[in-house]
């Protein structure tokens, strides 16, 4: 390994000289130093490695904890407790300016265990906590990790033995559970809607601890969340698959897009997708545009909830060390695709896509414009810090108005 981190950088952006099974240990190596690294570090290693190379910077990078507890340690906390991880997270972004924020992690079986007497912290009061005191912004979900966004007592009802793992706890898997899920899940998009807080969510049918867990991940159970909870802010995070040049992912992508609607009041009238781990733009970047392209057009005259206006940039940036190409080329990959869609005639009545795909809709999923609820309560976490307004802050309010 090389003592200096440029030196490091060089190297990887050398990879694709090496042999196959080099680039696999180049990009486990990679991965690994950053699973162990302090998180401010990574912070600062992604705000430099990210903007090096392409014409536009990160003013705002918006992280998500994730819950992994229950099917790894059938429901043990991890050493650093969440509550500590959520003041870790406030401490950064105080530390950086308010050029980060994070989303905290949500599990619901955690919150079925409080309720049962079987755990002395709620998730959710956790959340509300991270939201009101540590400058987090929205909560993360992990449907894959087997539960639905909602609709659990009736995946219990067709399927008794729906939980049936050797990994998960007996005193949870009761004939009530799903009942009790969508109870806790309730109580969080209830809580979201009236603070206008996001959730985000992994919509990749992948990572889950058991095969019929995955399937939890796709648009159908959202749209039940979507449509009993109006008003509800929601990310789909992958857009419903990373292989975005396949076919699946289209099919996906667009079961999701038909979730997003522009009439006030309607279900997924804040329903949104991001691009992480897209990472066939490092590889076949026109493959990338030209899917992109076709479900833009797809959803065009769909007014406010047209995909260029629901659309955000994203990376799962961890995961992308693994590869073999350069990461750190995916923001100026990107740059170029939208540069080019941008440039494209057929795309050119959908207003500004770049500026739109690159920040202003995260903007209006996160409530980040003035006087929505959570520019308010930056502002007041800011204040408390000591900290002057970001400068992302200043630019949104100079940029064109969120409905543009």
């Amino acid at each position: 390994m090389p003592e200096d981190v440029l030196d490091y950088r060089k190297r990887l952006g050398r990879r694709q000289i090496y042999a196959q099974r080099e680039i696999g240990a180049q990009g486990a190596i990679a991965f690994i130093l950053q699973c162990f690294q302090y998180r401010y570090v990574n912070v600062f290693d992604y705000l430099d490695g990210y903007s090096g190379n392409a014409e536009r910077s990160i003013d705002l990078m918006v992280c998500h904890m994730v819950d992994y507890d229950w099917p790894i340690a059938m429901g043990r906390q991890t050493a650093t407790s969440f509550r500590d991880q959520n003041e870790v997270m406030g401490r950064i972004s105080a530390l950086t300016g308010g050029r980060v924020h994070s989303f905290a992690a949500f599990d619901p079986f955690k919150e079925v265990a409080f309720a049962k007497g079987l755990s002395r912290t709620s998730p959710l009061e956790l959340l509300k906590e991270a939201v009101a005191r540590h400058g987090c912004v929205g909560a993360k979900l992990y449907p894959p990790m087997g539960f639905a966004p909602y609709g659990n007592a009736k995946l219990q009802a067709d399927n008794p033995k729906f939980w049936a793992q050797k990994w998960f706890r007996a005193d949870l898997d009761t004939p009530d559970l799903g009942k009790r899920l969508d109870e806790a899940l309730a109580k969080l998009y209830g809580w979201c809607v009236e603070q206008g807080v996001p959730v985000m969510a992994h919509t990749n049918v992948s990572l889950g601890p058991a095969g019929q867990f995955e399937e939890l991940a796709t648009a159908p159970y959202w749209g039940k969340a979507l449509e009993k909870f109006k008003g509800l802010r929601v990310s789909f995070g992958h857009f419903g698959d990373t292989d975005i040049v396949g076919d699946r992912w289209f099919r996906r992508a667009e079961a999701y897009a038909n979730l997003m609607h522009q009439e006030a009041g309607a279900p997924g009238e804040f329903a949104y997708a991001d691009s992480a781990y897209f990472a066939e733009s490092l590889s076949a970047p026109n493959n990338v545009r030209e899917r992109l392209r076709e479900l833009l057009l797809s959803t065009k005259t769909k007014g406010k909830a047209a995909l260029a206006k629901r659309l955000m940039y994203g990376t799962d940036w961890e995961m992308l060390t693994i590869l073999s190409d350069p990461y750190f080329e995916y923001l100026s990959k990107f740059v170029e695709i939208f540069d080019e869609l941008a440039a494209d005639p057929a795309l050119s009545d959908q207003g500004k896509i770049a500026n739109q795909f690159f920040g202003l809709n995260a903007a209006t999923l996160l409530g980040l414009h003035r006087n929505e609820k959570t520019r308010l309560r930056l502002e007041s976490f800011y204040a408390r810090k000591g900290v002057r307004l970001p400068l992302w802050m200043h630019k949104l309010d100079q940029a064109e108005p969120k409905s543009a």
